[in-house]
């Protein structure tokens, strides 16, 4: 067997799912993703809403427009940013949503040692609640 043959079919889907999520694990796109998610925005709004150099937005925002998780338009003489459709949407809201029940796995897991353990949870020194 061709080594091609093997790359057909799943293979294929599998690449390009490592690509996708290699192109999103980076910090900087993920914040863009999320400003993205909240409303569209020109390089200058996330620039300053993300406290980052404008170059350095464009350049993320050519990778994501590169793999079609964002889409541009003209608005006047300002171009805009948006996700680029449905499944970007769904892309991001589903990486919130493992991530926000793996941190709750994870302290119900942390919960469940202390019991299991009989320590404590740490106190506050601050004296707060």
């Amino acid at each position: 067997m061709n080594a091609d043959a093997t790359r057909g079919g799943p293979y294929r889907e599998i690449e390009a799912a490592v690509d996708i999520l290699r192109l999103v694990a980076h910090p900087l796109r993920i914040r863009i993703l999320l400003h993205l998610r909240q409303a569209d925005a020109c390089v200058t709004d996330l620039s300053t809403a993300l406290q980052i150099p404008a170059p350095n937005v464009s350049h993320q925002l050519r990778h994501l427009r590169h793999a079609h998780l964002v889409r541009r338009y003209r608005d006047g003489s300002r171009m805009n940013y948006a996700l680029a459709g449905d499944r970007a949407t769904a892309l991001v809201d589903d990486v919130l949503r493992f991530c926000r029940h793996r941190g709750r796995t994870a302290a119900a897991a942390t919960n469940q040692d202390r019991v299991r353990t009989g320590d404590r949870a740490p106190s506050r020194r601050d004296g707060s609640s």
